[in-house]
């Protein structure tokens, strides 16, 4: 968030599974239209990137052995899909 919430992020959530030492990192935008572009300019691999190299620095091996699926997705959607409740989105 720090280093991006500049950039239209709105929420972010960083699941880790202790059962199959795992991580989820959800993205959030406010419109899906944000996601879109988000996909196009590059924004979403240099945010895979960034948290990659996060989870390196704190010592979870080399980036390219960290187990993280990345989702990207937008409040409008969040609101929509879920009726707001985001831990009903990332479940």
């Amino acid at each position: 968030m720090n280093e991006f919430g500049s950039r239209g992020i709105r929420q972010v959530f960083t699941l880790y599974s202790r059962a199959t030492n795992s991580f989820g990192v959800f993205v959030f935008f406010q419109s899906s239209i944000e996601v879109a572009s988000a996909h196009e300019s590059g924004l979403v691999s240099e945010i895979e990137g960034a948290a990659l190299q996060a989870l390196e620095e704190v010592g979870r091996g080399p980036k390219s052995s960290i187990d993280v699926r990345f989702e990207f997705d937008s409040d409008e959607n969040v609101q929509m899909e879920f009726a707001g409740d985001y831990y009903r989105r990332v479940r």
